[in-house]
């Protein structure tokens, strides 16, 4: 468990820093109507607690690992700039679910036991966000998860809520790439995590259908899988025009390597659970792969850009988009604070439906949000040119 409270001296020396982003952080808020005293009798509680589930080990440890910093970021840009009142701070405390249900499940039980959470920050594994929906629903506790997008998440309960835009609406830009790149035949690669396997056997046969592209074959492995040859020969004797692997990103290069290897040639399309150490292993094999995201490093301008320099200033590295979408997971829980005037649960949970309602600009940039509770944002294609991220023609 690792508690991150960010002191007065750390917000002293991370001052400069917080101007330079000041358009970042309450630019995003200048469309937002003013707090309304009498929305809680409850106000805002001078230190806020909040809850983060997320892995910190396992196969995926890279994404809650990117998450906490940018969680990280965001809470000290809202203390030191008196977003939600002078002297008040957040406190949060960061579980590891270790890439299991159960211990994701036990985490949050332990976690809200002894009361005063405003909030919680979600898992980003489907199947371990379906475990801990229904605890945090019952505890009435607002949950905001990244990625987890499996189908009916956000329908168990008025408390759920996505601060990521789900795979299935980002992946339209990628077909598109794909019918601009002149791809007729696909085969496709995926694994048991509940967001990628209905991403790859519901909603890209259809998005791919109505682009008039063919899927020669669709093959599916657990998601500790790490041998791909035997489907990575039946792939390169088929000759598709590309492979889209929708894998956890740990399996992804070994998969790339062993289709190269047996003879593949064609285009790959992941999904975007890619850093860029990850994309680096691959070697010549992976130069040229793309993938779909809401948030990348390479876009130039506007508040992500602006958000990737803060990030770099404050971590020594790039952002991926699990620390953006974090960061703006973190600031829509802050921005909800503010609306209701209070850190009780039940009006935080008012506060994000509010601003979902109004929209914001964040990391991902422009987010809109449909039924008041399930983020949208604009597709980015990405291209890996062997040694940065670069935007795909």
């Amino acid at each position: 468990m690792l508690t991150i409270r960010t002191s007065r001296m750390r917000r002293t020396l991370v001052a400069a820093v917080v101007l330079t982003i000041s358009g970042l952080a309450l630019s995003a808020c200048s469309g937002e109507s003013a707090p309304d005293p009498g929305a809680s009798e409850g106000g805002i509680a001078s230190e806020i607690k909040l809850v983060a589930v997320r892995n910190a080990t396992g196969p995926v440890a890279y994404t809650g690992l990117s998450a906490a910093k940018g969680t990280e970021l965001a809470i000290e840009e809202i203390e030191s700039s008196g977003f939600l009142g002078e002297g008040v701070t957040i406190d949060i405390t960061e579980y590891d679910s270790a890439f299991d249900p159960q211990t994701a499940a036990s985490q949050l039980t332990s976690a809200i036991a002894g009361g005063g959470v405003s909030a919680i920050l979600g898992p980003q594994v489907s199947n371990e966000a379906l475990a801990v929906a229904p605890i945090a629903q019952n505890a009435g506790i607002p949950i905001v998860y990244t990625q987890s997008g499996v189908g009916g998440l956000l329908e168990s309960g008025n408390l759920q809520f996505r601060a990521s835009a789900p795979q299935e609406s980002i992946w339209a830009a990628a077909v598109d790439n794909m019918k601009a790149s002149g791809i007729e035949t696909v085969s496709i690669l995926t694994n048991g995590i509940p967001t990628y396997n209905e991403l790859a056997t519901a909603v890209l046969p259809e998005l791919l259908d109505e682009a008039g592209i063919e899927i020669l074959g669709t093959f599916e492995f657990e998601n500790s899988a790490t041998d791909f040859q035997a489907a990575a020969s039946t792939i390169a004797a088929s000759e598709p025009h590309a492979v889209l692997e929708i894998m956890t990103g740990s399996q992804v290069p070994t998969a790339v390597v062993q289709a190269r290897q047996a003879g593949f040639t064609g285009q790959f399309y992941s999904a975007n659970s890619m850093t860029d150490a990850q994309l680096a292993s691959i070697g010549d094999a992976g130069v040229g792969l793309r993938f779909v995201t809401g948030f990348t490093y390479a876009i130039p301008e506007g508040v992500p850009a602006e958000f990737t320099t803060a990030f770099e200033e404050k971590f020594g590295e790039l952002p991926d988009t699990y620390a953006a979408e974090a960061y703006d997971q973190t600031w829509w829980i802050a921005r909800a604070v503010k609306h209701s005037n209070s850190s009780e649960p039940s009006a935080v949970a008012e506060g994000l439906v509010a601003v979902a309602d109004e929209g914001f600009e964040g990391a991902q940039g422009p987010l809109t949000f449909e039924n008041s509770n399930d983020a949208r944002g604009v597709g980015t294609v990405v291209e890996w040119d062997g040694t940065e991220q670069i935007i795909a023609e």
